[in-house]
């Protein structure tokens, strides 16, 4: 009999548990606005400077590939789904845009990984390179700031899980630094300029 009596108070409390736990954790987003994309000079890390942020992220080995080869300036890239956990760990995914005319350098991107989507308009072709990034979320420093900029800001809304419980203090500061020179350092790495021209519609999504 009792513990008959038992079950329907485990249950309740299983309930409860379950909608105390939902409601500490929510999803909210925010509009972040883009500087600059810079990338260490050894191609280990990609490093995105923004208003309020600074985001690190680590590159694969075809993507390194890519951003360290001469025809990284000819690419349009274009970023989307892009999520912050409560840790300040951020993923998304990305596509870089490469439009030919050219036989020759479509070979160099297609033995760069690049494939070719076919447009209607038969004097060019679309080459396109699509994959994931991950890294991590830094508050930026407001003393630094890159003279790479772009000649117009672009925007991105990310997505961020949010706690009940305070975060105050929690996100760490930013790993950047500036040498006297200005040039922007990141563990001894000095960091260059990439991705100069984005499309003209705002990259992000």
């Amino acid at each position: 009999m009792k513990n008959i009596q038992i079950i329907p108070l485990f249950l309740s409390v299983l309930m409860l548990s379950s909608c105390v736990t939902k409601d500490m954790w929510k999803e909210s987003s925010y509009n972040e606005t883009i500087k600059s994309f810079l990338m260490t000079d050894s191609g280990e890390k990609l490093v995105v400077i923004s208003k309020n942020y600074h985001y690190i992220f680590t590159l694969s080995n075809d993507l390194k590939h890519i951003l360290l080869s001469s025809k990284r300036e000819l690419l349009k890239p274009s970023f989307y789904h892009f999520r912050v956990d409560n840790n300040d760990n951020i993923s998304g995914k990305y596509i870089l845009n490469y439009f030919n005319k050219s036989k020759n350098q479509a070979k160099e991107f297609q033995s760069l990984g690049f494939k070719n989507k076919k447009l209607q308009n038969k004097e060019s072709s679309l080459y396109t390179f699509q994959g994931k990034l991950q890294g991590k979320r830094y508050l930026a420093n407001k003393v630094i700031s890159s003279s790479q900029t772009f000649n117009k800001d672009y925007h991105v809304r990310i997505k961020e899980e949010t706690s009940i419980i305070s975060k105050i203090g929690k996100t760490l500061a930013t790993p950047v630094t500036a040498a006297v020179d200005g040039v922007l350092i990141i563990g001894g790495a000095v960091l260059v300029s990439i991705f100069v021209t984005v499309s003209d519609k705002d990259a992000f999504k």
